[in-house]
């Protein structure tokens, strides 16, 4: 037990002459570890001296003081060790984990009793409009913030809180949470799952109602039926529902047959996310105009589609760096993907080179580390916007679409050359191989994929994992 001295104002104390007189006295009270109590009334000029009438015991711990400032409290009195429990309070608006000490601070003149009230040091508390805030007084404390964490979503798990969607047996988290409390349109728990939910912006929506929304309300059933089982089949496979291609083949695509045999496609939806939702329409529209819809079902069909990772999207990248050069220069080719990648960089080659000519590229110094000789292969970097776009004619493909991301430090490509020779170029992002491929976009060969996965080691990868599955 600690050993307190709290100090309160008597005319703000309820008592016999409360709200009657004014005395300007003050109330010292002395709670002493031996469990004796005194409440000494005085005037707040004069400095007691106060000795414990049973135990003699002179140190008392100012509760005012902690009360004012926890830290500079502790700071003050580094021999004292204060007694912590976790808690969670909660009201109409707010649920809050929190890490408390007991320090008095009222005193209850009736009862002569002195009252404890919680001091928090530590708070994670989750608003009913979704934010999660996080506060501490102390020194911050992992192994702290991960119990309050744990207690708060324990809480929420046991309770019914601000009328989130039921979960169906499944364990409710914090992110999980928040995301209802900020969406709270949303009335089916399974949204969390949705990979965008923009358009879902109604009073109130549910899966049923928001899958008629994002297939352009259709009348088949056969229609609503395929819609449905994709939604299905994207949850088991990928845990996740990704509508960019649901919404584009619904808006677009007019023959119900050829409709719902794209619908049913196991597309790898996964390795498709990053596609843009807006050029991944206007691609489409682009298109119809130069291809039947049933060319359009071999397209998506095509095992050159669903094989390579960043093919595609790196065609409606293509697409979307000027769909007017596009549309005024495309001479209609082959309806495959390559084909028509290679058909927009041709396109947009006359633009792009004039639009990066006189550009510079600047990197890290951690960047330029990576820039050496290994294998009889030179690694470089692309300085300029120049350099890019020659190189990118070297190897024939858009790796000149990446400037501007190259400059914003979004990603970064590296050349591997020998005798000057440029052989093979690798993506970097976030120390991770994104893509690596030779002239044409040929994969690398086994040898040219040791000399990269003996680099990537030696400056990216902290583990030592091999790269795999490299396109």
């Amino acid at each position: 037990m600690i050993a307190w001295k709290l100090t309160t104002d008597f005319d703000k104390q309820r008592h016999l002459f409360f709200e009657k007189i004014k005395t300007d006295y003050i109330v010292e009270t002395y709670i002493c570890n031996c469990g004796h109590t005194d409440f000494i009334t005085t005037h707040p000029e004069k400095t007691l001296k106060y000795i414990c009438k049973e135990c003699e015991n002179t140190k008392f711990y100012n509760a005012n003081s902690a009360w004012r400032n926890i830290v500079h409290f502790l700071y003050q009195n580094l021999d004292l060790e204060l007694s912590y429990e976790y808690d969670i309070q909660s009201n109409d608006d707010t649920i809050s984990s929190m890490y408390i000490t007991r320090i008095p601070k009222n005193i209850d003149f009736s009862s002569r009793k002195v009252i404890y009230s919680n001091k928090p040091v530590y708070s994670l508390t989750l608003a009913i409009d979704g934010e999660l805030k996080e506060n501490y007084s102390l020194r911050f404390e992992q192994k702290i913030l991960s119990q309050l964490k744990k207690n708060l979503t324990q809480y929420i798990n046991e309770n019914s809180c601000f009328n989130i969607p039921d979960s169906g047996g499944k364990d409710l988290n914090l992110t999980m949470a928040s995301f209802f409390l900020k969406n709270q349109h949303l009335r089916d728990f399974n949204f969390y799952y949705w990979a965008d939910i923009d358009r879902l912006q109604t009073d109130e929506v549910y899966i049923d109602n928001a899958l008629e929304l994002i297939s352009n309300y259709p009348k088949a059933k056969s229609i609503k039926k395929a819609v449905y089982q994709n939604y299905i089949t994207q949850l088991d496979d990928n845990g996740r529902f990704d509508s960019s291609f649901v919404e584009a083949f619904s808006n677009n695509i007019k023959d119900i047959n050829i409709l719902v045999k794209l619908l049913k496609l196991k597309l790898e939806y996964s390795m498709h996310s990053n596609i843009d939702k807006e050029g991944l329409n206007e691609i489409i529209i682009f298109l119809k105009q130069h291809y039947t819809e049933k060319q359009l079902l071999k397209f998506f069909m095509s095992k050159e589609f669903n094989s390579n990772r960043y093919l595609f999207r790196d065609a409606v990248s293509e697409f979307l760096y000027d769909k007017d050069v596009i549309k005024n220069k495309f001479k209609k080719v082959s309806c495959r993907v390559q084909v028509l990648h290679d058909e927009f960089v041709r396109c947009l080659r006359a633009e792009r080179h004039k639009n990066m000519q006189n550009k510079s590229l600047v990197y890290s110094k951690q960047d330029m580390k990576a820039c050496i000789e290994t294998n009889t292969y030179q690694v470089k970097l692309p300085k300029s916007g120049k350099e890019l776009f020659d190189w990118a004619d070297d190897l024939h493909n858009c790796m000149a679409g990446y400037f501007e991301m190259i400059k914003n430090h979004e990603t970064i490509i590296y050349c591997f050359f020998q005798e000057d020779i440029l052989i093979f170029a690798v993506e970097i992002c976030d120390n991770e191989v994104v893509q690596a491929s030779g002239k044409y976009n040929a994969d690398l060969t086994i040898k040219q994929n040791q000399v990269l996965t003996k680099w990537f080691e030696l400056f990216f990868q902290k583990d030592k994992q091999m790269i795999t599955n490299v396109t």
